[in-house]
């Protein structure tokens, strides 16, 4: 087992597996999915790669990769979100499939919320404040952890 923020020497050139848990904060919106984001060099060039690999409300990934609607919306008159969408908490065990062990690479997650008002909206909302037209009244929170090295 190995926190985040570890260098992790590589094992029998295996891919690394992974325990991935997330909580949503007590006080706040619940959670949308959690993402992997997996970073490595190859040929002297810095690639990323962003996996979705836990989605809430009992939804899977489409077949061309892309993550469907969950249906969380916002009402725009009076801030409050949907309650009964997304997950206090999601867990998954994952294993890279693009794994390479002749290659460095890191790993770091990426927690999202669904959607909630932004401070904008609620200022709007409270005060009357009129905000220029592009000024973004929905969020989606997130949060991110260390990342975990690899070196082969």
């Amino acid at each position: 087992m190995h926190p985040m923020g570890s260098d992790i020497p590589l094992v029998e050139s295996q891919s690394p597996k992974f325990l991935i848990w997330a909580g949503k904060d007590p006080d706040y919106a619940t959670l949308e999915r959690v993402q992997v984001i997996k970073g490595w060099y190859e040929d002297g060039v810095l690639y990323e790669k962003i996996l979705n690999v836990a989605l809430s409300d009992d939804r899977k990934l489409n077949e061309d990769g892309s993550v469907p609607d969950n249906g969380a919306t916002v009402n725009m008159e009076t801030g409050e979100w949907l309650r009964d969408k997304g997950d206090d908490e999601l867990f998954v065990r994952w294993q890279d499939p693009y794994f390479k062990a002749n290659i460095s690479a890191f790993y770091y997650l990426r927690v999202l919320e669904i959607p909630t008002a932004s401070w904008r909206l609620l200022d709007q909302i409270r005060h009357g404040i009129n905000y220029p037209e592009g000024a973004e009244f929905v969020v989606q929170e997130r949060a991110w952890s260390s990342p975990i090295w690899i070196t082969p």
